[in-house]
C-alpha cells in the first residue's frame, strides 16, 4: 500500500508539482526538493485512496473501541509533504467544514537519521500533556482536527515524506 502510494507520488504528484503550501503553515523550504504538494482526490488513484482512508476514519469514529459515534468520515483534501534537513511544521491545527472533523498523517518515507535514533531520545525533555511520535514508514495517525501538533526538524540525509488529509464528519443515516 505504502509503496503504491510512493510510486504514484513519484510518477504523478511530484511531476505535476501543484503547490499546496499557500494553505499550510509548514516551513518546508530548506532544500530545493522541499515541497508541499496537492494530492488530487478526483482521479482514479485519488478516488480509491479517498474511499479507503475515509473507511478507515469512519471505522475509528463508529467503533466502540474508538469514538463510538454514529458518524461517517469524508476525506475532502489531501497533500504530500516532502521534508529535508531543517524543514519543520510549527504548532498548528487543521480546519474542516463541519462541526467535528479528523486529520491524518501517514508516514511514507523516513530517513535513516530518524529511524535509527533511539526511542528514548524523544522523551528526554517531554512536558506533561505532550506526546512524541517517532516516525515509521507506514504509520498512520488519525486525530481530531482541532488537536494542536507540530513536526520537529531533523538533521541528516534523506527525505521525510508524509501525506496529510482532512475529514469532515457527518451524521450516519440509516
Amino acid at each position: 500500500f505504502i509503496d503504491n502510494i510512493n510510486k504514484h507520488i513519484d510518477e504523478n504528484i511530484i511531476p505535476n508539482n501543484v503547490d499546496h503550501s499557500h494553505t499550510l503553515v509548514g516551513q518546508i523550504n530548506r532544500n530545493e526538493k522541499s515541497k508541499q504538494l496537492t494530492f488530487p482526490l478526483e482521479d482514479k488513484f485519488g478516488i480509491d485512496f479517498k474511499n479507503n482512508i475515509s473507511g478507515i476514519a469512519s471505522n475509528l469514529i463508529q467503533n466502540p473501541a474508538g469514538y463510538n459515534k454514529p458518524m461517517i468520515a469524508h476525506c475532502f483534501e489531501a497533500w504530500t509533504v516532502h521534508s529535508y534537513e531543517g524543514d519543520y511544521n510549527p504548532l498548528h491545527a487543521h480546519g474542516v467544514h463541519t462541526n467535528a472533523g479528523l486529520s491524518m498523517i501517514l508516514y511514507l518515507k523516513v530517513p535513516e537519521c530518524i529511524s535509527e535514533k533511539p526511542d528514548e531520545d524523544l522523551n528526554r525533555l517531554k512536558l506533561n500533556g505532550q506526546h512524541y511520535v517517532k516516525p515509521k514508514k507506514g504509520l498512520l495517525l488519525l486525530f481530531p482536527s482541532w488537536l494542536q501538533h507540530c513536526v520537529m526538524p531533523f538533521f541528516g540525509e534523506g527525505e521525510r515524506r508524509t501525506m496529510s488529509a482532512n475529514f469532515n464528519l457527518v451524521e450516519k443515516k440509516n
